[in-house]
């Protein structure tokens, strides 16, 4: 079971960092209510990674924002799984299955943690290019980045609008270059190709109980997970 939970965490640290973005402040735009997206996941032949695509692959992924206030639900195949903060600053990770709950708490400064448990630690640098395209009637520019892994060069993709914000507080500083929200993403992670897409954008107000912890979790912090994971230590 503790092998599943963990495998969950890695798993919400991978589609956590496909979608990491600084919006752009513009008070025209959106600023509250939710978006849906629809996930295509592959992992390379033979990788160890395999278990947790299929894990991934076909789920539905919702984000949900108010203000500062933010809250992501990932359901898979075993697992439901939810990142939620309502201040920017305590952000806890939910992940619910076979009988267990558990809710990983961290600081915003800790997120750079989760780069270091999925065995990253560089900045990926974006670029704007000329390229724009509509996704649900929203205009999105695109951005790409080239990561190189055992010799071989991949392109993340990322399309992104300004027509959409939601709070930078949660959001971590691993992708640079990147303005806007991302309602389409191509990414490659650790033997992992991840296509993310938008399929409904919701302009209604998230209820700010959707943005509390719920109760009968076992909270545990960051650094008391990552001892748990092979090699933390004990």
């Amino acid at each position: 079971m503790k092998k599943i939970l963990l495998g969950s965490l890695v798993i919400i640290a991978t589609v956590f960092a496909s979608t990491t973005f600084k919006p752009t402040i513009n008070t025209t735009a959106l600023g509250e209510g939710s978006v849906t997206f629809t996930t295509e996941v592959k992992a390379d032949s033979g990788s160890a990674m395999e278990q947790q695509a299929q894990m991934m692959d076909g789920m539905e992924m919702a984000m949900k924002f108010k203000g500062k206030k933010f809250r992501m639900d990932m359901n898979m195949a075993m697992m439901k799984t939810n990142i939620i903060t309502k201040d920017g600053e305590e952000i806890y990770m939910l992940l619910n299955g076979m009988g267990q709950k558990m809710a990983i708490k961290c600081a915003k400064k800790d997120l750079k943690k989760l780069a270091k448990l999925k065995g990253e630690t560089k900045t990926e640098t974006y670029t704007l290019t000329k390229e724009t395209k509509k996704i649900l009637g929203y205009t999105c520019k695109k951005y790409t980045s080239t990561t190189e892994v055992d010799g071989k060069k991949y392109t993340n993709v990322i399309w992104t609008t300004e027509e959409i914000t939601a709070s930078a507080e949660l959001m971590n500083s691993s992708n640079e270059g990147l303005k806007g929200f991302p309602l389409e993403t191509f990414s490659y992670n650790k033997g992992i190709k991840t296509h993310m897409l938008a399929s409904k954008v919701s302009k209604e107000a998230p209820a700010d109980s959707d943005f509390e912890l719920p109760k009968g979790y076992d909270v545990k912090t960051i650094d008391e997970i990552m001892q748990a994971m092979p090699g933390g230590g004990e």
